[in-house]
């Protein structure tokens, strides 16, 4: 180590000196380089109490002055863990400054085990060593001086001295360990032999030493006392010194939200794209900004609450329009940076004119028909994927992921639980890269510098239930969320998640609407308590007014008419509104919106060429030609209904056989 001593007997011995100082003295001290010294002005006020303390003495007969020869190795120790107040910011990069400071190179490659061909690599991988549960597991486990030995060979650099071929060293560094392990806090560097008090003051310094050097325990200043301090970190230390998790056990929220707003919201893309084809920006593919506004009107409310990315509406319908595409309810049409657009298929026509909970339905059966197992390295698999994120590790095939998802949502029995209890629990508890490591089946993570210690394995599952939970069962109605009134997240799976995960054969959805909506005989539709799904409803009739309880929408001859271009029928739009409804429908209402139905009519818009011909005798020959492929509109103007470009040309060379000629 470059500034820690080999030999703490020294420094501990000479510490009271140091903390008999004064804070102010403490900072002259600190800040004074070991050879030079400091003059008058740097001393300022704290120069007798300096003196007085013997820390300094006289440099020659001038007014400088320097650190006394018995506090030389103390000071370098202290002004190295000045430099570096990790126990003010245990971060990241508070650590990796920490490592730089006080290990050279070769050490820091010894400890981690790594080759030295990436330079910032290394010292991610020494971090990432040093911070985990498994350094100070594997440590502690080295119970014997045989296996204490070989744990030491495997971290020291060549050139090192072994320190536990020492037995006296081994043990004072395990008890060191072991103490500080159970502090709830840094402990002061000169209170640690009180904590060991089995240990002499000798044992306690070559523990110590040991333990700095292998990174089992960290050493700096803190606070403006500037007081040396040494703990474990903080993360090993939470893992170590604590039970592990238990089951999460049920904790009922003060609000909840449930509703499938990814259906809704490709419902309301879809029904825009319906009497339209929405217009797409050449370069991204991505809606154009008025139409997109139009379709945000129609979106739910969705709570930001929850804590889940991508709930901005632009988002939202961004997302909707994607998964449109990939169900094959949608697909893009025309030309990029021309008339490249967003428009309906016969499919997605036919799931528009479905009832809510069959849309619901036919959009899970999706998801529930992927074949995937495991989440994809790749985008490998066309239409909807079972799993929303990308896993970039080499599994045997013989690895369910799809089976341990399931299980861990399906064992919470129908109760609300915290997010936060359950994803502990099925991290460590219940987490299949866990069980794999154990069975000792090779998992790798490939273009990965270092072996995944098992903290990875431990995010990378959470990660993966938290996903699902956000991105799958949330936006689907498979769950519902929910806030305790300290701010605590839960869930509870609904019929439809049960479904989703293949644990229920059916559900229903949006037959349980718990708000009072009355519809006003001026065409306002009240609600007098929220109800996401019942706003759902609304949303692709009314137009929306307001986002929270009161007037929300509000009935008018576009929205109805809107809404019939979907393909709903008066009696269909009437009993959506009478089962949403509260109260009778005003007279008024029924008979206004019957009227604006009644006036819809289609009619069919089709392609067609027209023939243009100098004379009737010109006109006849291009018939005789042509035969039942045309017919005539005029003496002179002859139709090729419905005519392709294929029909086109075949037409064009049937007149040219006849000397008739298309200019």
């Amino acid at each position: 180590m470059k500034y820690f001593p080999t030999d703490w007997s020294e420094a501990l011995d000479q510490l009271p000196r140091y903390l008999a100082l004064s804070p102010g003295a403490r900072r002259v001290v600190l800040a004074m380089r070991p050879s030079q010294g400091a003059g008058p002005t740097a001393l300022g006020p704290f120069r007798d109490e300096l003196l007085d303390s013997e820390f300094v003495v006289p440099k020659g007969s001038g007014a400088t002055v320097v650190p006394a020869d018995e506090v030389r190795v103390l000071h370098t120790m202290l002004r190295a863990a000045d430099r570096r107040r990790l126990w003010d910011d245990p971060s990241p990069g508070a650590l990796m400054g920490y490592l730089e400071e006080h290990f050279t190179t070769e050490e820091m490659l010894a400890t981690s085990g790594s080759r030295g061909w990436n330079f910032a690599a290394d010292r991610a991988d020494l971090m990432h060593t040093v911070t985990s549960v498994e350094w100070v597991e594997t440590f502690l486990a080295a119970d014997t001086r045989k296996a204490a030995t070989a744990w030491e060979a495997a971290h020291a650099a060549r050139s090192e001295r072994r320190r536990f071929d020492d037995h006296h060293t081994w043990v004072a560094t395990r008890r060191v360990v072991q103490t500080l392990l159970a502090a709830p806090a840094p402990v002061p560097l000169a209170s640690l032999a009180e904590h060991v008090p089995d240990l002499q003051t000798m044992d306690v310094a070559m523990g110590l030493e040991a333990a700095l050097r292998y990174l089992l325990v960290f050493l700096s200043l803190r606070g403006p006392e500037s007081e040396p301090v040494v703990w474990v970190w903080p993360q090993v230390r939470a893992r170590l010194g604590a039970p592990p998790p238990g089951r999460p056990e049920p904790m009922e929220p003060a609000e909840s939200f449930e509703a499938a707003w990814l259906m809704e919201d490709m419902t309301a893309v879809l029904a825009q794209a319906a009497g339209e084809p929405i217009r797409l920006r050449g370069t991204d593919q991505a809606i154009f900004a008025a139409a997109r506004k139009a379709i945000e009107e129609r979106l739910i409310t969705v709570p930001n609450w929850m804590g889940i990315n991508a709930l901005e509406a632009e988002k939202r319908v961004e997302h909707a329009a994607d998964v449109l595409r990939l169900a094959g309810y949608a697909r893009r049409s025309g030309r990029s940076g021309q008339d490249l657009s967003l428009e309906p298929t016969k499919a997605g026509m036919e799931w528009l004119s479905a009832s809510t909970r069959d849309r619901l339905a036919a959009l899970v059966d999706q998801f529930r028909a992927s074949k995937a197992r495991r989440p994809n390295t790749w985008y490998e698999e066309e239409g909807l994927e079972f799993f929303p994120v990308r896993l970039s590790v080499d599994l045997p095939k013989t690895l369910d992921l799809r089976k341990w998802l399931t299980d861990s949502f399906l064992a919470l029995h129908g109760e609300p639980v915290r997010i936060v209890d359950f994803l502990a629990y099925a991290s460590e508890r219940e987490n299949p890269f866990l069980e794999a490591v154990r069975e000792g089946t090779p998992l790798r993570i490939p273009w990965h510098g270092r072996r995944p210690a098992r903290h990875d394995w431990e995010r990378l599952w959470g990660q993966i239930l938290l996903e699902f939970l956000n991105e799958r069962l949330a936006p689907l109605g498979g769950a519902r969320m929910g806030r305790t009134a300290d701010g605590w997240l839960t869930f509870v799976l609904t019929d439809a998640g049960r479904y989703l995960l293949g644990a229920a054969k059916t559900f229903e959805y949006g037959t349980d609407a718990q708000a009072e909506v009355i519809v006003q005989p001026n065409f306002d539709v009240v609600f007098l308590a929220a109800d996401p799904r019942l706003e759902a409803q609304f949303a692709r009739l009314a137009q929306r007014v307001g986002t929270g309880p009161g007037v929300m929408f509000r009935l008018t001859r576009a929205s109805v008419l809107a809404a019939a271009e979907t393909g709903i029928s008066a009696a269909q739009l009437l009993d959506t509104l009478r089962a949403a409804s509260s109260r009778a429908l005003p007279a008024n209402v029924e008979r206004q919106v019957s009227d604006w139905l009644g006036a819809v009519r289609r009619v069919q818009l089709r392609p067609t060429l027209l023939l243009e011909c100098p004379d009737p005798e010109t006109a006849a020959r291009a018939m005789s030609a042509a035969g039942k492929q045309v017919r005539a509109i005029t003496d002179t103007v002859l139709e090729l209904p419905g005519a392709t470009t294929k029909d086109r040309n075949a037409l064009v060379k049937k007149l040219r056989a006849q000397g008739v000629f298309v200019s």
